[in-house]
């Protein structure tokens, strides 16, 4: 399993896991007594009042307005009831004698509903038979139900999908946790916030007895992860310590020992680790000093943690504390955990907080499609009614028309990726055709500042490839002798870490820089060699020709020489490997040619040709042979002063060795003259073929032996 699979697949079997637990939640919220009847919560007199009927419900002879003062099974059980009977939260009821009292109603309600028929008194004294229904449709699930189940999904999917990526991390750990714990607390309250009238008594105890641990725990956690991260504020031991403490609360308020009522064993310790976890937050703001992208992130995780806190603590906390009622549906508590999630979520894709990848945050999104696609499909069946095919179909546009479009525009704002690679690449291949090394360094410090933005920028030792150093805070860039190398320091002007991606890029920036220098330098050292080649074969070739007929005697026959260099000249800035000739055709117009050129200086030639066959010889040696020979007679007919001349040609165990001797003056007497252009240039050709020039005085006469390897040149 890969290092991007695992993540992903943590994360979509948590989200699998949250997503059952949360059909759970909707089985047990719809196997409940329903009346189809909704009441106003705000009203205070005696009974309840009717808000809204259902026109499909089984109390459809009642109209809005009605007031319901007592509820019997038309045998023993009756019980009036009284506006707390509605309350969303029982919490609010003040004492732990209230809150049981409250419990042993709502049984009684439970009991009586479940009956066979259920008989309700208005104010009036009228009393009607209710065949009350043992489900309710989904369709009568409020808002608010769905509201929390799906911010208890959403927060669960975040917090597993950064401890799915950083187990090690303690921070990410602790978010983890919060999310579970969050988990804890909605889907318990959607239930019975959410009620029609009533829930079974056991079931409505533990909803409730779970519901303000998982509270406790979202918020302790959320304390714990800023004493953790990013740097570690306390010991272990004091961590566990506070963890052990808030457990102990939880307990004594369970057990209702110690405490009044839940204002002070729920709601103060909820208020209190609240309220510490952003005075926290600040602190490691300012731990965080010299790490700006560290202190861009706390800045949008505190500021959604201080603005969720300061709301809570104002509609809940204080108007339980001095004995109100909240001042806000209690679902809003819940909302208030997207604020908190959506900083971290900034945090995470911004500012890399918890060190993450850039591809870490499309894990959401494609698991978050993936929920929502399942989510409409269920509604579409269930609540409005569709067929399986059509419902599907439609989910499946809904998700490609709307998720999709507006999927991608988030990651644009959230994930800003380089735009414009070509300019980028061709600003590249501009830095490294250009000659001058300081001019470049400039141009090359110009687009990084460009593309990255770093904090700061400095130079680095040289190494062998671009790498993320200091847990992304870095980005070392190599020179490759072309550039400075570079060390760049936080990007976006210090607000996030370097991340893979931006690893990637530069790598391809280095290896077309690499690439484009290279090049570069291999086209310059290729125009030398040209250059080069052109002046041996003009000295050598153009040079013995012009030489022959300036000494010739007879015009035709200079005319004849002066026209062969000019071809000779074509031939050489038309062709640089030579005409494709076979070394048998080269020699037998060369030895014409010398045979012309020797003659008219009175000199006699010797020419012999041995060995194996001459076929196949690639065409550069076929060339440099012709140009040794012609600069050879060259050098004879300049300074020898001599009366005749041996040219032979020996071609044995794929080896080519020619051999020029002459009966002159020697090395001895000539070495001032053949120590110039001539023999360099002779040199200079053998050498690029892989051969070997040997020069001797033989006393008299001078002798010149050239070998030259032909088994790797031969063509095919």
């Amino acid at each position: 399993m890969n290092r991007k699979s695992a993540p992903f697949l943590i994360v979509a079997v948590t989200t699998l896991i949250a997503a059952l637990l949360a059909g759970w939640m909707v089985m047990i919220a719809v196997h409940q007594p329903w009346l189809g009847l909704e009441f106003d919560r705000a009203y205070q007199e005696k009974g309840l009042l009717i808000a809204a009927v259902s026109a499909k419900g089984p109390a459809a002879d009642f109209k809005p307005g009605d007031v319901v003062v007592r509820i019997d099974d038309g045998n023993d059980l009756n019980i009036g009831l009284e506006p707390l009977d509605i309350i969303e939260e029982p919490d609010a009821v003040g004492t732990y004698a209230a809150l049981e009292n409250f419990f042993a109603r709502q049984g009684m309600i439970y009991q009586i509903l479940s009956g066979d028929r259920t008989y309700l008194t208005r104010l009036d004294g009228s009393r009607t038979a209710v065949d009350v229904a043992l489900t309710r449709p989904l369709r009568d699930l409020p808002t608010a139900f769905w509201l929390q189940i799906g911010v208890g999904l959403a927060c669960s999917m975040i917090g597993a999908f950064v401890w799915a990526l950083r187990p090690q991390m303690a921070g990410a750990r602790t978010l983890g946790v919060s999310s579970i714990a969050l988990l804890a607390s909605t889907y318990p309250s959607a239930i019975y916030l959410n009620r029609e009238l009533t829930l079974a008594d056991p079931l409505f105890f533990i909803l409730n007895t779970v519901n303000p641990l998982g509270s406790l725990a979202f918020t302790v956690s959320l304390l714990i992860m800023f004493l953790v991260y990013p740097r570690r504020l306390l010991p272990p031991a004091v961590l566990w310590l506070i963890i052990f403490g808030f457990a102990i609360w939880w307990l004594l308020d369970t057990f209702r020992i110690g405490f009044a009522g839940p204002d002070l064993g729920r709601y103060l310790p909820t208020g209190l680790t609240a309220l510490s976890a952003p005075i926290v937050a600040a602190v490691q703001y300012r731990a965080a000093k010299g790490k700006p992208h560290l202190q861009a992130a706390l800045i949008w995780f505190g500021l959604s943690l201080i603005l969720a806190t300061v709301i809570f603590i104002l509609l809940f906390v204080v108007p339980s504390l001095i004995g109100e009622p909240p001042l806000a549906p209690q679902a809003v508590s819940y909302a208030l955990a997207i604020l908190v999630y959506a900083g971290i979520a900034l945090g995470i894709v911004r500012y890399q907080l918890f060190d993450l990848d850039r591809w870490a945050f499309r894990i959401l999104f494609y698991v978050g499609g993936a929920m929502i696609f399942a989510a409409l499909d269920v509604f579409l069946v269930s609540v409005v009614a569709l067929d399986l095919l059509p419902a599907f179909s439609l989910a499946l546009l809904i998700v490609a028309l709307v998720y999709l479009p507006l999927r991608d525009l988030l990651a644009q704002l959230l994930m800003p990726t380089p735009n414009g690679r070509n300019v980028m690449f061709q600003n590249v291949v501009e830095i490294a055709l250009t000659p001058e090394r300081a001019q470049r360094d400039a141009d090359w410090v110009k687009l990084l500042r460009t593309i990255y933005d770093p904090l700061s920028l400095a130079p680095s030792p040289e190494q062998h490839k671009p790498e993320l150093a200091e847990e992304g805070q870095t980005l070392i860039l190599p020179g490759y002798g072309f550039v400075t190398p570079l060390k760049l320091t936080l990007a976006h002007g210090g607000r996030k870490l370097f991340s893979r991606t931006d690893l990637e890029l530069a790598d391809e920036l280095c290896a077309m820089l690499v690439h484009t220098s290279q090049s570069r330098h291999a086209f310059e050292r290729g125009t030398t060699q040209e250059r080069d080649r052109i002046a041996r074969d003009t000295h050598d070739n153009i040079g013995a020709k012009l030489l022959s007929a300036l000494h010739g005697t007879e015009p035709e026959r200079k005319n004849a020489m002066i026209r062969e260099a000019l071809s000779e000249l074509r031939d050489i800035i038309n062709n640089p490997s030579g005409a494709h000739q076979s070394l048998e055709e080269s020699l037998a117009e060369l030895r014409l040619e010398t045979v012309e050129r020797l003659s008219a200086s009175g000199l006699s030639l010797n020419w012999a040709v041995t060995g194996e066959s001459l076929t196949g010889i690639a065409q550069d040696i076929v060339h440099a042979l012709r140009s040794i020979i012609r600069e050879g007679v060259t050098n004879t007919l300049r300074h020898a002063e001599a009366s005749a001349m041996s040219i032979s040609i020996l071609l044995q165990d794929r080896n080519l060795c020619l051999t020029i001797a002459d009966d002159g003056r020697g090395l001895h007497e000539q070495s001032s003259h053949r120590a110039g252009l001539g023999l360099d240039s002779i040199n200079a050709r053998v050498d690029t073929l892989g051969g070997s020039l040997e020069t001797a005085n033989c006393n008299p006469g001078f002798r010149m032996t050239v070998a030259i390897p032909v088994e790797q040149r031969q063509t095919s």
